[in-house]
Order: structure tokens, then C-alpha cells, then sequence
């Protein structure tokens, strides 16, 4: 939502400082990484260099009207909750949560990181259920993926990345490839997530991996010669079309895998 909206604001050339302080907190109320990629969507999308105190001053502006919405909307919370806010669990959260989830990256354990945050989300995969006592149902790391899931899934991160290189002096390129950005920073610079490597990485696909298919969109539509365009739409409908098939089957297979599996996990209670 906070991605259309910006695109649309950016083809009126108009940022309206009370949507965009609202969708800001938003963004914050959903996930603090929420708010920083938004912000940072934001300004890349609202700053211009030709008019740079103009550009400056409406950020400047939505953003002090995002914090006076989160001081207000902090204020009637504690009003509500007996004086219980954000503020006074995030200290506890983030020992007790957050922190606990980081790890630093190894390529030999986290080998198969890439294809969790990129094609996974995408392709679902096998899975195998890790843990009997929480039924915890992931990705079967153990299982090769047949040909076509790597040649779909990279195939569309090539075409996003070429879309990005093709407008690479445009503020869409930029404004979608922020959220890629930050995914690789926080999930494999800092390690955010690593320490449950093995509960699987593609819930995180969220933030990000919408970003990957405007970038490609973008790539195919500003090809030039008509012929080329027309093959790569053709190209991308058979991705698409396989992976349709990929998921219809593979969704059914884990339905049936996971019913199985809570069969067994209960039956084994039981005795």
C-alpha cells in the first residue's frame, strides 16, 4: 500500500503531508523496519535536486507530523491501557525477542539463505516437519529443487536486478530497490533472523520481495525494440504460468504432508 502510494504520488508530483504522516506510522505500528524503508522510500521519492529546500521542507514537515501522530496515538494508549505503551515493553522486547534472533552470517551454515529469501517465497518447496513438540513444519533443506525453481526464481531476481541497472537515475528504481536493500543489511550483514536459520527465513519475504517484481515490470516495459519486449512478456508468462503449476501441487503435497504429520504427532501423544 505504502509503495502505490508513493508511485502514485510521484507520477502527480504531489505529497500530501497528512496521508504520509499517517502511513508512516503505520509502518511503524506494523514493524519499525517497516518505518525506516518508508522513510526511506519516502525521501527518495519526494526529494528533488532542483527544488531541494522545497523537497527538504515537505519531508521535514511529514515526518514531524508522523511523530506528533505517534505522541498522540502514545498518549491514548496509555490512556487505555493503564499507562501500558509501546515504550514500556520495547526495552523487554528486544532483549527477550529481538536480539536473540541475530547471528552472524556463514556461508557454509547458511548456504541456502539466498534461495529462503528470494525463491522460496515465490516457488513453495518441500517442507518437513523439525520439531514434533511445537509441529513445526520448514523447508526440507535435504531435498535438491528441481531444475525449473532456480531458473524461475533467479530468473526474476536477474530481470529486477536489470530493471534496477536500466533506472538506475530514476527515483522508482531506487524508491523499490531501498527495500531489497535493507533486507540484505539487516538478514545478512547484521544477521537478523540467522540465529532461527532453520525455521525457515521466507516469512520475512514480506518486507521486500514485492519489490522485485515492479523492478523486473519496469525492465521489460522500457525495452526498446518491440520484438525483444514481446519475447520477454513471453518469457515472463511461462514463469509465471510454471510457477502456478509449482504451487497448485506443491501446496496440496504439504496439506496432505502437514495432516499426516498432526495425525502422528497425536496418535503419539495419545499413547
Amino acid at each position: 500500500m505504502s509503495a502505490g502510494y508513493l508511485q502514485k504520488s510521484r507520477d502527480l508530483a504531489s505529497f500530501s503531508v497528512i496521508t504520509g504522516a499517517f502511513l508512516a506510522l503505520l509502518n511503524f505500528g506494523v514493524t519499525s523496519t517497516n518505518l525506516i524503508t518508508f522513510t526511506g522510500a519516502l525521501f527518495i521519492s519526494i526529494f528533488d535536486p532542483g527544488q531541494r529546500k522545497k523537497t527538504l521542507t515537505r519531508f521535514a514537515v511529514i515526518m514531524i507530523g508522523s511523530l506528533l501522530l505517534l505522541i498522540a496515538f502514545t498518549g491514548l494508549q496509555y490512556a487505555m491501557f493503564s499507562g501500558r505503551t509501546w515504550i514500556s515493553n520495547l526495552e523487554g522486547g528486544m532483549s527477550n525477542g529481538a536480539l536473540r534472533y541475530v547471528s552472524p552470517f556463514s556461508f557454509a551454515q547458511h548456504s541456502s539463505l539466498f534461495n529462503m529469501l528470494t525463491v522460496n517465497p515465490v516457488l513453495t518447496p518441500n517442507v518437513i516437519l523439525i520439531d514434533p513438540g511445537i509441529v513445526a513444519f520448514v523447508t526440507d533443506l535435504n531435498k535438491p529443487y528441481p531444475l525449473y525453481v532456480p531458473i524461475v526464481g533467479f530468473g526474476l531476481i536477474f530481470m529486477a536486478l536489470l530493471g534496477f541497472i536500466k533506472g538506475v537515475r530514476t527515483r522508482e528504481a531506487w524508491s523499490m530497490a531501498i527495500y531489497v536493500l535493507f533486507a540484505f543489511l539487516l538478514h545478512v550483514v547484521v544477521g537478523f533472523g540467522l540465529a532461527a536459520y532453520k525455521y525457515d527465513m521466507y516469512l520475512y519475504a514480506g518486507h521486500y520481495l514485492f519489490a522485485f517484481f515492479p523492478l523486473a515490470a519496469g525492465f521489460v516495459r522500457d525495452v526498446v525494440n518491440r520484438t525483444v519486449q514481446k519475447i520477454l512478456v513471453v518469457l515472463l508468462s511461462l514463469l509465471v504460468l510454471t510457477t502456478l503449476a509449482n504451487n497448485i501441487v506443491k501446496h496440496y503435497s504439504t496439506l496432505d504432508y502437514i495432516k499426516s504429520a498432526y495425525t502422528e504427532v497425536i496418535n503419539f501423544s495419545d499413547k
